[in-house]
């Protein structure tokens, strides 16, 4: 047997519906639900035919809630917590914005009894009040129909279900909650969120009777919220392609964090990739939202989006997971313990710009270059061209880094020559790396190379495995510099100074003597005179 559940645009909403619909069903049922992505609707099926005599009262059965001793001991234990405790901090968080005690989830109403011993009590009493009033909703709406499951899913036939249209709420209707989805909710005053602010009224979803309280059954199961810094909460849902849903499957409960909003977004993202609470479940991404809290005031959607999970399942094919557990070790610790800044890493994962990846790179590399005794963890060269290119997928790939990457020749050459140099005596790279810091011009940039040269034949004469750069690769470089100017380059040469490039198989041809003074100025000149006579030929 198979239903659907129509999509309307509301990413978290339409999941919670269709999460709660399928908890329904397994419960009744006593067997798994496949809950599928098709697209346009969400599709649940059972393997059994016939579904048992259904009434209101499997709310009850479904929504437990724990007692206070329970509570208390399941902080100590989040990812085992049992099905009544996930269920109280799931409603916790779909309650946030209703009058009464404003609690994120069970580990904040725990933390908040250090100030209030009233507080898990407050809690649970404010969870308990809005079931009483969703039970009675859902008996006044089946009108002592003698199976209410059947009433409830002759909106969802699979050949022909209702569509959940917004609408303004009356007395009788339940409401869209704007932890369920923003989109929807009071505080954008108008059925559908557009930016004006015109009608103050609350949004219900007449078309289907039942949308609302489902939603709010999925919300007890896999809606997340967690406090963060700066006084905000954010929320989570994950988002699926295919998942199977028992009884009594949850998503496991969330400590508070002190990280900022959007580097704990990116973490959980990291994180919740694979949730062992569900049996191989399959996301298509992380739907998130930013609250603000006012105190006794209404509070305010900062902000809301969705991370797709294919993009990070790409990364972890192309280059391995060693790289998604160094994000995730980053993204864990706390601002003051991270070496360099991880506001760039950070609007990486979120936005998958290349500008932004870039960045990233360039603060490990000042911050090497700066400390190369420090144990930092920097990137090999194959990892960083396999994370451009997906970085590219996004958008054209026209970046700096993206060109350069794609010819060993050139610019990347330089790159790794500084690298080798730096392993030999890391005091002239130092000095190089700084001043490519500041170049601003072309032949402030020649200077620096030519002098890097220098250091790379010297170099050369006491070991085997030292790169210098030749004519050929000055004249590519000079081709980079004249596409996208000299201090993008200074700053491309920084970055490719400090990966990690394929050990040299066989020793590579070397000056054995120092150069003359004029020398690279003479392979500059030659590299000069071709460009010159290119342009000539064409």
């Amino acid at each position: 047997m198979a239903w659907c559940v129509v999509k309307t645009g509301a990413e978290t909403f339409d999941a919670l519906h269709a999460y709660g619909l399928g908890l329904v069903l397994a419960t009744a049922s006593e067997s798994p639900v496949e809950l599928t992505d098709l697209g346009l609707v969400y599709r649940l099926q059972i393997p059994t035919g016939d579904l048992p005599p259904t009434s209101a009262d499997i709310l009850d059965q479904i929504l437990t809630l724990p007692t206070p001793d329970d509570v208390q001991a399941a902080e100590s234990d989040l990812a085992h917590s049992p099905v009544s405790v996930a269920n109280l901090d799931g409603l916790l968080a779909a309650l946030f914005t209703t009058p009464g005690l404003r609690a994120a989830g069970v580990v904040d109403l725990v933390n908040r009894q250090q100030l209030n011993p009233a507080t898990v009590s407050n809690g649970l009493v404010k969870v308990n009040t809005a079931l009483t009033k969703w039970k009675r909703y859902a008996e006044r709406k089946a009108r002592r129909a003698p199976d209410w499951l059947v009433d409830v899913l002759q909106d969802y036939d699979a050949a022909s279900p209702k569509l959940p249209m917004p609408a303004n709420a009356t007395k009788a209707s339940l409401n869209v909650l704007m932890p369920l989805d923003p989109a929807l909710s009071y505080s954008t005053r108008r059925p559908r969120s557009d930016g004006l602010i015109t009608d103050k009224t609350n949004i219900a979803l007449p078309g289907t009777r039942y949308a609302v309280l489902l939603a709010l059954v999925g919300a007890a199961r896999f809606l997340r919220a967690q406090r963060v810094a700066g006084k905000l909460v954010n929320f989570y849902v994950p988002l699926p392609i295919s998942v199977t849903l028992q009884p009594d499957t949850a998503l496991p409960l969330l400590y508070p964090t002190p990280h900022p909003a959007y580097q704990a977004i990116a973490l959980r993202w990291l994180v919740n990739r694979h949730v062992r609470a569900l049996p191989e479940p399959h996301w298509s991404g992380l739907a998130y939202q930013i609250m603000q809290t006012q105190g006794a005031q209404q509070s305010i959607s900062r902000d809301r989006g969705c991370l797709d999970w294919a993009w990070l399942d790409a990364v972890e094919r192309r280059v391995g997971r060693a790289v998604i557990r160094h994000w995730k070790r980053l993204l864990a610790s706390r601002r003051e313990f991270v070496p360099f800044e991880i506001d760039d890493l950070v609007d990486c994962l979120l936005s998958h710009r290349a500008a932004d990846w870039q960045a990233h790179l360039r603060q490990v590399a000042l911050y090497w270059h700066s400390h190369p005794e420090a144990d930092v963890r920097l990137y090999s060269l194959q990892e960083v061209k396999e994370i451009t290119a997906a970085m590219n997928q996004t958008a054209p790939p026209d970046s700096p880094l993206s060109a350069v990457l794609q010819r060993p020749q050139g610019t990347l050459h330089f790159g790794h020559a500084l690298r080798l140099l730096g392993q030999h005596n890391p005091a002239p790279l130092r000095d190089l790396v700084a001043a490519l810091d500041t170049v601003q011009t072309r032949d402030q940039l020649l200077r620096i190379l030519a002098q890097a040269a220098q250091e790379c034949a010297v170099a050369g004469a006491k070991t085997e495995f030292i790169l210098v750069p030749s004519d050929e690769d000055l004249a590519y470089l000079l081709d980079d510099t004249d596409r996208y100017g000299a201090p993008t380059i200074a700053r491309l040469l920084v970055l490719l100074s400090a990966l990690r490039y394929p050990r040299i198989s066989e020793p590579q041809p070397v000056v054995r003597q120092r150069p003359r003074p004029g020398g690279f100025r003479t392979a500059r000149t030659a590299a000069h005179r071709r460009q010159k006579g290119k342009r000539h030929d064409r």
